[in-house]
């Protein structure tokens, strides 16, 4: 995975957009928007999975204001805005993508990884159940259900 600059935020917003137009997304045309995708790449927090995938990786963020029965010790990711472009899902590169993102994360000396994964998603879903991650609670937030994932990196 490469960090994204400022000169791949156009790229990013067509990526979160073709994502967002999918039946099984909770995204839209308010979320992810420009600003928070220009925050990310500003922050160094967006990370690029070739042409075809982005992940943003945070320290903190809202989940971990939430009882979500996180308990894996150690110092905590959130993966988030992931997405892989429609044209390259049902390959095996979502794997790849989440792999990429996982080592990111362990090279910038995190534990454990925390994300949420919609309820009507069960695609992403099975990803992450393969990938070896375990629900740890149920929310709501952002007017969708999610289950709470962790797993230890």
């Amino acid at each position: 995975m490469k960090q994204a600059t400022m000169a791949d935020l156009s790229h990013v917003l067509k990526l979160y957009c073709a994502c967002a137009a999918q039946d099984n997304s909770c995204w839209d045309d308010e979320y992810p928007n420009e600003d928070i995708a220009r925050s990310d790449i500003e922050s160094g927090l967006l990370y690029l999975y070739g042409d075809c995938g982005a992940a943003t990786l945070l320290e903190w963020d809202d989940l971990e204001e939430q009882d979500l029965g996180f308990i894996l010790p150690g110092k905590p990711c959130v993966l988030c805005r992931i997405c892989l472009a429609p044209d390259h899902q049902g390959r095996g590169e979502g794997k790849l993508l989440l792999a990429q993102a996982e080592q990111q994360a362990r090279e910038l000396g995190y534990e454990v990884m925390h994300l949420l994964v919609d309820v009507d998603n069960p695609i992403a879903r099975r990803l992450y159940d393969r990938a070896g991650y375990r629900c740890a609670g149920r929310t709501e937030l952002y007017d969708c259900v999610f289950d709470a994932m962790e797993k230890k990196l």
